[in-house]
């Protein structure tokens, strides 16, 4: 079987979700025996596709200019119109597709669903969506906060668009049941398999770090993610507002440290308001996590899986984390966190795991164990293969379709 990736970008270093989840996907693919190749808007860096186990490559500007017309229907050409999509780029999909005789495509991102219009019927056409983008705008609005009444804007927005392309996508891979659900109201005529994440649990290992023991443990507590990303804004916003300030007056020696990248004027305010420790743009953070004593997870908005959860657990971290940030992972067979579900829990669950060592040692080991166990890319692949050998049944066009 041949695969074709498409996405926008693959940056190094991985600093997004679906930088993370399309690397390794493609990875677990080709070590199933699957023929995997990629198709870029720009460039990737030699390190961003580093053992990626990919065929070919091509970015979009290697290819010839397309000849075949596109068709579209009136929505999904104002849809083309709203994300800037070049046209020319679906007919070069399809022509090399036609050329290079691929099985399927997987497009990866939010604006890459144009790309699966003009494909041959022969071929699986398949978008990576990891979460659903209406959910995700809906779980950030605060009906008392006018300043997020917005989110509902953009959620009908992106729900009417992904509608707007059900009829040229055969699947949807999505990353828990919330997901899943939210995708079957907004695209009918697509299939939908939850897929969740993996980690990777060599990479994210202690031993893996060149560090000091001494220095493991050394500091206070430590969040981590795309600091431009409003769920992650509001987990920060949140646990400053609710607990950071009550425990700095009763545990003034403990330090948090926030890094991450896009580091905006939001974040930094925070920062300076409640006066925690922000560190941009550093590659890897792996030594750095493990210098803190407690991995804090705060979330209170947002759909999806939360990858810093998966790390945090590789590295045998112990967490202290919300029933949000466990969104769309199974907590059967394991205790691989503390979940703290007001404020006065935040500060004792911290407080207490500050203290004490011994407790720390033991829920990061169960916490390492968990996620060995549960949560590797070779599962992730091979529910994905799975997917991909699915019999492709496509509904009849309905008269008068938008």
């Amino acid at each position: 079987m041949k695969v074709l990736f498409v996405k926008e970008s693959l940056l190094w270093p991985r600093a997004s979700g679906h930088d993370v989840h399309c690397f390794h996907m493609m990875q677990a693919l080709s070590r199933i025996g699957i023929e995997v190749s990629l198709l870029t808007g720009l460039r990737c860096l030699p390190k961003s596709v580093e053992n990626a186990g990919l065929q070919s490559q091509w970015i979009f500007s290697d290819l010839e200019r397309a000849e075949t017309p596109v068709q579209l229907t009136r929505l999904q050409g104002k849809f083309c119109s709203y994300w800037g999509t070049n046209k020319d780029r679906i007919s070069q999909i399809s022509d090399l597709v036609k050329s290079q005789n691929f099985n399927a495509v997987v497009v990866v991102g939010l604006d890459v669903l144009p790309y699966l219009a003009s494909l041959p019927a022969t071929v699986h056409r398949i978008w990576y969506a990891a979460d659903e983008w209406f959910l995700h705008h809906w779980s950030q609005i605060k009906f008392g906060n006018p300043n997020t009444w917005s989110e509902l804007k953009f959620g009908l927005i992106k729900g009417l668009y992904e509608y707007a392309f059900t009829r040229c996508t055969d699947r949807v891979w999505v990353v828990s049941s919330k997901d899943a659900s939210a995708i079957r109201w907004v695209m009918p005529r697509s299939a939908v398999d939850v897929i969740a994440n993996g980690v990777d649990a060599d990479h994210f290992h202690a031993a893996s770090v060149d560090i000091e023991p001494s220095a493991i443990d050394s500091q206070g507590l430590v969040f981590w993610g795309r600091l431009d990303f409003g769920p992650n804004l509001d987990a920060i916003q949140w646990f400053c507002q609710n607990v950071w300030t009550r425990l700095r007056r009763t545990r003034p020696e403990i330090r948090w440290t926030v890094y991450g990248f896009q580091a905006g004027t939001a974040v930094r305010s925070l920062a300076e308001k409640y006066e925690f420790d922000l560190v941009p743009d550093l590659p890897d953070l792996r030594s750095e996590i493990l210098k803190h004593r407690v991995v804090v997870l705060p979330f209170v908005s947002g759909a999806g899986i939360k990858n810093k959860f998966l790390e945090a657990a590789a590295m045998s971290r112990p967490i202290v984390a919300s029933r949000r940030a466990l969104n769309g992972v199974d907590l059967k067979g394991g205790q691989p966190c503390l979940v703290a579900q007001s404020a006065d829990q935040w500060i004792s669950h911290i407080s207490r795991l500050i203290d004490d060592a011994e407790e720390r040692a033991g829920l990061g080991q169960r916490a390492r164990d968990w996620v060995v166990k549960n949560y590797s890319w070779d599962h992730a692949g091979a529910l994905a293969m799975k997917s991909l050998a699915a019999p492709v049944v496509r509904a009849a066009p309905v008269e008068h379709d938008v």
